[in-house]
């Protein structure tokens, strides 16, 4: 508008000057008029002045918020989707990925399917079977001199057997930093995407709310569990299972060993109803013929909550995880293909998908119901283990005999 003015006030001032005469008559005539018109004219274009830097202004000030718009959104676009253009090109020329996995067959149908839908062209297939009958075609394979495998997706301690024989290779995804990721492996060769999280369960309507208080740590569950003598139901410490597992993690990361042994002679005093299974732990809680379970899967929990069933984890320190992790062949026939599919477990779709089942996807900062930050707020991921017990990841057995069975006796 200031523009037009201007102009207007202009081409006003330009058409009276033309038309006048010579005269003096003519010029006293018609100077108020010109006057008038001139100091008009000088009024807009100031005013257009002030105008046109206002506007200079605004449009600074739009064009900086744009960049760091868009800044973030690259940064964010990054997160969801940080596949490397020349990983994906060489991924689809390859045209295929195998995968040896522990997982139910339904799980790993899932995987292939969400995997294929994002990179059409590059065909999924798997192997699904115990760890050690994996672990026994993995070292033939190796042996022969050949690999039909790809990728191989288990539980932290099967996989550190593949990597001491000498069948995996090196491989660092940029996702992969102690900013996204609570576990690391230092060697380079095990990416841990997911775990399953070992806790104490309870009872909601038999358990009271104030004797959770004052709750924090594991070593505070035998005095909370003396409480309801007769409820306390236990995975058997000796059976190598998550129970095992917890107090494994406990002893290296208390690196106390007084403070172990009372803890482990203390929950023994209470004696116990043990089991062999944590699942069964759950549905004896559920049905009060159990108050509390040491310990407990948060997957349970969370399905049991769901159904409405009184079920909760106490969120004690530190976190035990029995992560999930993947490496890739050696001798990898689809080398690239294989980083790809490792790329997107890592990532935020990758952890959705596992989330599914109620599984815990180890990403930091990724939202779901079963995700640390839900069922752990405000414990840092110093907090969470999972694979500091190395002997007993690799040697469970011998680590069982030497340490539990002269407390709890053989499972």
């Amino acid at each position: 508008m200031a523009n037009t003015a201007l102009a207007v006030g202009i081409i006003a001032l330009v058409l009276s000057a033309a038309s006048l005469g010579y005269t003096a008559l003519t010029v006293g005539q018609e100077m108020s008029q010109l006057r008038s018109q001139l100091a008009s004219a000088e009024k807009t274009f100031e005013t257009a002045k002030k105008d046109v830097s206002d506007l200079k202004g605004s449009l600074q000030t739009a064009l900086e918020q744009a960049r760091k718009d868009v800044a973030q959104r690259e940064a964010l676009l990054q997160q969801i989707t940080p596949f490397d253009t020349a990983l994906v090109a060489a991924a689809l020329k390859e045209g295929a990925v195998t995968i040896y996995s522990i997982r139910d067959q339904e799980d790993m149908v899932l995987l292939a399917q969400e995997f294929q839908k994002k990179f059409p062209g590059i065909k999924v297939n798997f192997l699904t079977a115990r760890s050690p009958e994996l672990l026994s075609k993995i070292s033939a394979e190796l042996k022969a001199g050949q690999s039909t495998w790809d990728i191989y997706d288990d539980s932290g301690s099967a996989l550190d057997v593949a990597v001491e024989m000498g069948a995996t290779q090196p491989y660092v995804s940029k996702q992969y930093t102690k900013e996204n990721f609570p576990l690391l492996d230092p060697r380079g060769h095990v990416s841990f995407y997911g775990a399953t999280v070992i806790t104490v369960i309870y009872n909601t309507k038999v358990v009271k709310k104030s004797d959770l208080e004052g709750i924090k740590t594991w070593a505070d569950i035998p005095g909370l569990a003396a409480k309801y003598p007769g409820k306390v139901l236990m995975d058997h410490p000796s059976r190598a299972g998550p129970g095992t597992r917890s107090a494994g993690e406990l002893k290296v990361f208390w690196n106390d060993d007084a403070k172990w042994n009372n803890y482990m002679n203390s929950l023994k005093a209470l004696n116990p109803r043990l089991f062999k299974s944590t699942g069964e732990i759950a549905r004896l809680v559920i049905s009060e013929e159990g108050a509390i379970g040491i310990p407990g899967l948060v997957h349970d929990v969370l399905q049991s909550k769901d159904r409405g069933a009184p079920l909760d984890l106490i969120p004690i320190t530190p976190v035990i995880l029995n992560p999930s992790a993947v490496l890739i062949s050696k001798n990898a026939p689809h080398p690239n293909a294989a980083k790809l599919l490792l790329e997107y477990m890592l990532s935020p779709d990758g952890q959705e998908l596992y989330s599914r089942a109620y599984r815990t996807p180890l990403r930091l900062g990724f939202v779901a119901k079963s995700s640390l930050s839900i069922l752990f707020p405000n414990i840092p991921s110093e907090q969470m283990i999972g694979i500091l017990n190395t002997e007993l990841i690799l040697k469970p057995t011998e680590w069982v005999k030497k340490n539990v069975e002269p407390i709890w006796g053989p499972a």
